[in-house]
């Protein structure tokens, strides 16, 4: 009774671990990325179909801080946003449909980044609350709109147990931001370094 009772404690383990890390796919970029040339990447609205629209600036907010310790320069969301106001409404991720070529053509960039934010929701019981954020992402050139580079999808689940209802709802505020960032930390690692990386 107790070596099975072990046995079912390790199968729970190791479900546990398999889907915490959301069997990831490997982010890919095209074979002679380096010689591309990408120094500027305008990042576009997150798109979130069912998530609060803060969530989506949040994330937009991480991948420029990805980015910028990946070596990129950094290109201000208002300056991305008020230049591209002239061809979209301004609708949260109107922007993110917007091709690249356009992107380029308004902006001078050398590639546009899409990321959507497929899930974000959060799963309780009495004493226990899962926050599970999903999220894609892909980079493409400027003059060809060939996709550079591509990581879908990017799985985060942040379990939380607390004593009451009332704080383990306050726990589910304060784990949002970092399992976005989480998220995208796991999908830009594979994002080849820019030009002002340190090497």
């Amino acid at each position: 009774m107790v070596l099975r009772l072990r046995y079912m404690a390790v199968f729970f383990i190791m479900a546990t671990i398999m889907t915490g890390c959301g069997f990831r796919t490997t982010p890919v970029s095209i074979p002679g990325y380096a010689d591309k040339g990408i120094r500027m990447i305008a990042v576009m609205p997150v798109k979130a179909k069912t998530a609060d629209p803060e969530l989506a600036k949040l994330m937009r907010e991480k991948i420029l801080e990805a980015l910028y310790f990946k070596g990129y320069p950094r290109i201000s969301v208002g300056v991305i946003d008020d230049t591209l106001a002239k061809i979209y409404d301004k609708t949260p991720d109107r922007g993110a449909d917007i091709p690249p070529q356009a992107v380029r053509s308004l902006l001078a960039v050398d590639a546009v980044l899409y990321a959507t934010l497929n899930e974000c929701r959060t799963a309780t019981t009495y004493l226990y609350a899962a926050t599970i954020i999903s999220a894609g992402f892909e980079l493409r050139d400027g003059k060809t709109g060939e996709t550079l580079w591509k990581s879908k999808p990017q799985n985060n689940v942040e379990r939380n147990f607390d004593i009451t209802r009332q704080r383990l709802e306050q726990t589910i505020y304060q784990v949002m931001e970092p399992t976005i960032q989480e998220v995208v930390e796991k999908a830009f690692q594979g994002l080849p370094d820019g030009p002002d990386a340190i090497k």
